[in-house]
């Protein structure tokens, strides 16, 4: 009897055991798995690799929306630019110079792709003398392009001169509009031709002084009558 009793404690505590073992291996197992979802989560948040500007970026990428893409021939930030000129000059201003490294990496990275640079001038001096500054303007914007790789056959420049204004108004506000050179992609195309452009359209063709009143300096152009 005794033997009998034994037997069915012993019995009992067994079954107990597994059973407490049963619910500690569910326990273990209920509180692991909250802890993979931290991973998980750290992982879909990381962010996308950004840029604050095109030199963090390929020698073929721009900086765009602080992404760098891929440049390609028919984006915006390939098309036509403008720069503006002081005073009877053809210095290149700083504030101009970082959308000029940009259309160097438009160039360098198509191949392919050729600009015109239209040398222009205000209304004021003769003709023979604001084509001549409008030919040096584009030149110019020619050589620095060329200092940052693009080849000389990708760049095409002529003058307008005076015959190309974008304002008509006879004030200095007006004539700091027409103070430029305008950067154009073939496919968006160039004024035709005028008197001033074929004289002084083929690239790197001589500019004559304007009967002896005026001259070519390192840094612009002098004359009494010329903005």
């Amino acid at each position: 009897m005794h033997r009998f009793l034994l037997g069915t404690v012993l019995i009992t505590l067994t079954l107990i055991g597994c059973a407490h073992d049963k619910d500690v291996k569910q326990d273990d197992t209920s509180m692991a798995a909250p802890m993979a979802a931290p991973a998980a989560s750290t992982q879909a948040s990381a962010p996308a690799p950004g840029c604050t500007g095109d030199q963090a970026c390929g020698a073929k990428q721009l900086c765009l929306n602080s992404q760098c893409a891929d440049i390609t021939a028919n984006m915006a930030e390939c098309g036509v630019m403008r720069l503006h000129f002081a005073y009877n000059a053809a210095d290149i201003k700083d504030e101009d110079k970082p959308n000029l490294d940009r259309m160097g990496r438009c160039l360098n990275a198509e191949r392919q792709m050729t600009v015109t640079i239209e040398g222009n001038a205000d209304e004021r001096g003769s003709e023979d003398y604001n084509a001549t500054l409008g030919e040096k303007r584009a030149f110019a914007v020619s050589n620095y392009l060329q200092t940052k790789g693009v080849s000389d056959t990708q760049l095409k420049t002529v003058s307008y001169g005076k015959d190309n204004p974008r304002c008509m108004e006879h004030d200095e506000a007006c004539w700091a509009k027409n103070r430029r050179t305008a950067i154009k992609p073939k496919d968006t195309g160039s004024r035709p031709s005028s008197a001033a452009s074929s004289k002084r359209g083929r690239k790197g063709a001589e500019a004559p002084h304007d009967n002896g009143q005026s001259s070519i300096g390192s840094s612009g152009l002098t004359s009494p009558n010329n903005q």
